[in-house]
């Protein structure tokens, strides 16, 4: 099993376009996040990180900087996050996903690590100090179910266990008489 940190990047941000790329202390945000991931890369908590970015042009200037600093990248759906990284995740064949973001330049590395062995405790979802872990069968089952326009703009909503719709309901409750058992 192998256990990849997916990095949710662009640079069309409504708020601030082009934030991943602005420089705090004369490095772009995703290079610290890039450090980051490669030490926890080197200690051997995770088998490597991609930045999954929609395949439009205006990230062009975001692929170039990633590709002169040897990162790998996926290009997928503007729209469609979840789709994005469904199709990262299943080209890539990642067993287990860590869920970053690209505007969160601060994380820690142990911030990181706590979520995986939090997550190797139950092989179920589990989110907290920016990073959200969860295997590839949560991840497709999402990508199959997800229907409502939260579910694909925001990757993990179907994943928690929360009632916002209807179908959430029937989907806690098959989940509830699983972990009875």
């Amino acid at each position: 099993m192998n256990t990849v940190v997916i990095v949710q990047a662009r640079m069309g941000s409504n708020r601030f376009p082009g934030k991943v790329l602005e420089k705090i202390n004369g490095k772009p945000i995703v290079k610290l996040i890039i450090e980051t991931l490669e030490k926890i890369k080197n200690e051997g908590h995770i088998d490597d990180f991609i930045f999954a970015t929609p395949d439009t042009i205006e990230n062009k200037q975001l692929w170039d900087f990633l590709k002169n600093q040897n990162i790998k990248v996926f290009k997928g759906s503007n729209n469609d996050v979840l789709d994005r990284f469904y199709q990262c995740a299943k080209q890539f064949k990642i067993d287990t996903i860590v869920r970053n973001c690209a505007d969160a330049p601060f994380i820690k590395d142990w911030q990181i690590i706590q979520q995986i062995e939090n997550f190797k405790k139950t092989n179920e979802f589990t989110y907290g100090n920016g990073s959200w872990v969860f295997s590839f069968k949560e991840l497709e089952e999402s990508w199959e179910n997800g229907k409502h326009p939260e579910d694909r703009e925001h990757v993990v909503t179907r994943m928690y266990k929360a009632v916002d719709y209807s179908d959430d309901l029937t989907r806690l409750q098959n989940s509830y008489k699983k972990n009875r058992k």
